[in-house]
């Protein structure tokens, strides 16, 4: 990982634990109560899901700090900089707080014999401790994976979220959808108020089913809330918003946003069915925050323009769906150019359906293979036969890039976050006239 303090550096992701269906929230427990219960001192909002999760956290982040609220954000994975996992008002934790706040909680992990807290447990926990210090108006807290055992599942939500579910990180999560739900539906409190776009029968179900058991409330798309009239191009998407309440609908024409992907507007109703939710409890919420929120909002990585001659794309998507998504919406907007894709992946995602889905496709792929070992590696697979080329270096990669690349080629970064700084770099050094 780039960015990361020597302290940091020392510490072993908890995505790289091969026992994480045997971990437990003991750890965190310890280390949350030796900082005093940081997490008791802001109300929150609780995100999990396979895909959206971190759309959703943005967007909600916009619309409280633009209403005016002290917003903290906590996210994963982070591009290039680890700092971007924790915000407040935006603004990335110092680099002084960061080692700060990391130095004591690592003191009183060891001093505390407190050995299985994982690189994410530490990260939660240091994250929790600088909103309570902060004094923050609400936290938006995203899941790194899972929920049930996930580090940050000892908050009590306002609103728990759960974006769509798929197959996804099967190791770790389980070998089918009913197991991942299970899972992802863990972050259910008692009493809470639970927001969801899945509509697969068996998906919701089970979600349902979690709510009923802890006596909470459901909101579920096209019955409680809906979109309506979607017009998109390259640009923009524009939508109107639909909310059931008990004296009837509430309904809000025109709404636009800018990011890319039909697929943000299931994303936003997330948000904008939890702001309305919460109206009472944050008065400053107001439709012209919301809309003004909705059309800056801007996700990083997600189908995010790098550079346009030729035109460089990068998109986060690491699961089926998500680059089913990222298909759906290279060949909608620009059908005419030429395009390739640059696709790396780690070896505990789906990358047997992700690369059959993007050999389907018929668009020529690059296959970056990561010095990392969570990383698939192709050459001498059965899969090597699926490639334009394998390149194992970024410097051979951008010499390759250099050579099949004309000013109306599209290059797709595809398949992990490892790869963000590196397809930044080759728009930075690509440019055709």
């Amino acid at each position: 990982m780039d960015n990361l303090t020597p302290s940091l550096k020392k510490i072993i992701d908890n995505e790289n634990r091969l026992d994480y269906k045997n971990y437990d929230l003991e750890g965190m427990k310890k280390i949350l109560a030796l900082l005093n219960h940081p997490e008791k001192n802001f109300p929150s909002i609780h995100i999990a899901g396979t895909n959206g999760k971190g759309s959703v956290a943005h967007l909600l982040n916009k619309i409280f700090s633009i209403s005016g609220y002290k917003t903290g954000l906590y996210t994963s994975p982070h591009l290039i900089d680890y700092r971007e996992r924790i915000k407040i008002k935006n603004r990335l934790i110092s680099l002084t707080k960061l080692n700060l706040y990391l130095k004591k909680i690592t003191d009183l992990s060891q001093k505390n014999n407190l050995t299985s807290l994982t690189f994410f447990d530490l990260s939660t926990a240091l994250a929790f401790k600088y909103f309570s210090d902060q004094k923050i108006d609400i936290a938006i807290i995203e899941t790194g994976l899972g929920g049930k055992s996930d580090s940050t599942n000892l908050i009590e939500p306002l609103v728990s979220i759960i974006t769509p579910i798929s197959i996804d990180h099967t190791t770790l999560l389980g070998e089918n959808l009913g197991q991942i739900t299970t899972e992802k539906a863990g972050i259910i409190k008692n009493k809470n108020i639970v927001i969801t776009s899945n509509k697969e029968p068996s998906i919701l179900k089970t979600i349902q089913k979690k709510v009923l058991k802890f006596k909470g409330q459901i909101l579920v798309p096209e019955i409680d809330f809906k979109s309506k009239n979607i017009k998109s191009n390259r640009s923009k998407t524009s939508f109107d918003y639909e909310l059931k309440t008990g004296s009837g609908k509430k309904r809000i024409k025109n709404l636009t946003i800018k990011q890319p992907g039909n697929f943000q507007v299931a994303n936003s109703l997330l948000a904008i069915t939890t702001a309305l939710l919460l109206k009472k409890r944050f008065p400053l919420l107001s439709l012209k925050h919301l809309k003004k929120a909705l059309s800056s909002w801007k996700i990083p990585g997600r189908l995010e323009t790098l550079s346009h001659r030729p035109k460089i794309i990068f998109d986060l998507a690491h699961n089926y769906e998500a680059c089913l998504e990222s298909l759906k919406f290279i060949s909608h907007n620009y059908p005419q150019n030429k395009t390739y894709l640059i696709f790396s992946i780690l070896k505990d995602k789906d990358y047997r359906s992700i690369i059959n889905l993007l050999v389907a496709s018929k668009i020529p792929i690059l296959y970056l293979e990561l010095e990392d070992k969570r990383a698939l590696k192709i050459s001498g697979s059965k899969y090597e036969k699926f490639f334009l080329k394998i390149i194992k270096q970024p410097k051979s990669l951008k010499k390759e890039l250099l050579k099949i690349s004309s000013r109306d080629s599209t290059l797709v970064f595809i398949g992990t976050a490892r790869n963000y700084k590196i397809a930044k770099e080759v728009a930075a050094e690509i440019k055709i006239n």
